[in-house]
């Protein structure tokens, strides 16, 4: 006779990324090209879709311990998982970018400041500060996860996972600025990409 653990049937059920400190608010990723031609225009600027209620786990993410952490250390960390996934894609590894690092700051502070909601802007501020770049983009999240598993949640969506194993990107920068709220503490982090 077989022991069951409670709440779990004898399959391993899909779980929808709900509940507070598992969500990851995540959205589509713009993806702006600065050229000549089209003047520094976003390609899908305004494109958000939330993820919550459509990005599914096998198993919910162990709670992660963000005090333990420094924004730093967890930005470098996404950056570290996000060149382990390029890597095992056969792509090249993406430099360190202080200057995109720099305008992630800016991008994530200002949403913290805005009540912390996901909104994606024109990428044009990135393109001119960082440039010479001939391709921008840029990936978001809240959450209260590690980061391997916002890293795992960004390549379970399409528009997430161009970003990251866009071959045309040649550097990263990534900032994350804490948003404690009455409940629990969530990482907002804006992840740059700039290919030259």
């Amino acid at each position: 006779m077989s022991r069951r653990e409670p709440g779990r049937s004898g399959s391993r059920r899909r779980r929808s990324v709900r509940s507070a400190s598992l969500a990851l608010a995540l959205f589509l990723a713009c993806t702006a090209c600065s050229t000549a031609d089209d003047g520094g225009q976003a390609d899908d600027a305004g494109q958000t879709a939330d993820l919550s209620d459509s990005t599914s786990v096998e198993e919910s993410p162990a709670p992660y311990d963000l005090a333990a952490v420094t924004p730093e250390e967890y930005a470098a960390a996404l950056v570290a998982s996000t060149n382990a996934v390029r890597e095992d894609a056969g792509l090249d590894t993406l430099s360190p970018s202080l200057c995109a690092q720099e305008q992630g700051l800016v991008r994530a502070t200002d949403l913290v400041d805005a009540g912390g909601e996901l909104v994606h802007a024109s990428l044009d501020p990135v393109t001119d500060g960082c440039g010479p770049v001939e391709i921008t983009g840029e990936n978001l999240s809240r959450a209260a996860a590690s980061p391997q598993d916002v890293v795992d949640a960004w390549m379970q969506s399409p528009g997430h996972a161009s970003n990251i194993l866009m071959p045309a990107y040649t550097s990263i920068g990534i900032a994350c600025v804490p948003v404690v709220d009455e409940s629990e503490t969530e990482m907002l982090c804006s992840q740059i990409f700039l290919g030259i």
